[in-house]
């Protein structure tokens, strides 16, 4: 202990400070309250999965949901489905710089994602080669044998349903434009080196993605500090990281503030989105709101 100087006392004792602030960030239901509501509004962090294991609700989650006047999500998915939106968002889909797939990717790899397209897809990869590889890998995806205990939609569309069941209206905090603009910040190499990898792990027949199943563990947890934490060790960094996190958690903190002055919400949104110091758990203190994790 003696060998320790005071500055390293000093940052031993702001990481402590820091730790205990995030051990506070457990859970996925969170009750706001304060700062002149007269309403309280819940907050609580999603999936967008068909485990069963994410629709193991906390106890406090039928009350909470069943007292709030109006359902928000990201999106609005029935406006995100619609058909003209649909094609007014093509051209985000598409790479308008002359290049196709075939100049991100190796020739081998290139076969391996044809092959995998010409068995799997009702549309040839040719035709789909100056689409940006981040939409190409949803195909792969939904390719996939689903393993046992997977239910049939995931859980966003889940909740938007209950709402729909319950008559409670459902609001979007983002546009699907809005998203759209955030995934356009991931380069295009990035976006072709993840499709062949989803690719090569669908030939494998693999469900077990090691990246999915340590965020599942932390989410069934309801650990939100080691989900922050395994959040920055992501591949994305600079302006990709802002526009798809940092940026969409102020925008989404903001609507929140604007839409909860005058009616009682449950609002749910990707549990990567509540914690950090830039999560939406925090926006919300910072705004003068209690936001307090509920069983």
């Amino acid at each position: 202990m003696k060998n320790i100087t005071k500055r390293n006392l000093l940052t031993w004792i702001l990481a402590c400070i820091s730790a205990v602030a995030f051990a506070q960030q457990k859970g996925l239901l969170w009750e706001i309250s304060g700062n002149g509501l007269t309403q309280k509004s819940y907050l609580y962090g999603t999936m967008h999965v068909t485990d069963e294991r994410v629709f193991n609700f906390p106890n406090s989650f039928k009350a909470a949901f069943d007292s709030a006047q109006v359902i928000a999500m990201e999106l609005n998915l029935d406006s995100a489905q619609n058909p003209a939106n649909a094609l007014a968002l093509m051209q985000y889909m598409m790479m308008t710089d002359g290049r196709t797939l075939k100049d991100l990717i190796s020739k081998k790899d290139y076969k391996t994602v044809e092959k995998f397209f010409q068995k799997h897809s009702p549309t040839p990869l040719s035709m789909l080669s100056m689409m940006k590889p981040v939409f190409l890998v949803s195909i792969v995806e939904n390719a996939k044998p689903k393993p046992q205990g997977q239910r049939e939609e995931p859980l966003d569309k889940y909740l938007a349903t209950l709402a729909k069941n319950a008559e409670k209206p459902v609001i979007g905090l983002e546009t699907l434009e809005e998203q759209m603009k955030a995934l356009n910040t991931i380069p295009v190499e990035a976006q072709a080196k993840q499709l062949v990898e989803a690719v090569k792990e669908a030939q494998k027949m693999k469900n077990n993605n090691k990246t999915m199943d340590e965020l599942m563990k932390y989410y069934t947890q309801g650990n939100l500090t080691k989900l922050y934490e395994y959040s920055q060790k992501s591949e994305l960094k600079g302006e990709a990281q802002k526009a798809l996190i940092t940026q969409r958690n102020h925008n989404m903190a903001d609507r929140i503030d604007a839409k909860i002055k005058n009616t009682s919400m449950f609002i749910a949104i990707g549990a990567l989105h509540l914690p950090g110091d830039e999560g939406v758990i925090r926006l919300l203190e910072k705004k003068g709101y209690t936001v307090k994790s509920m069983p």
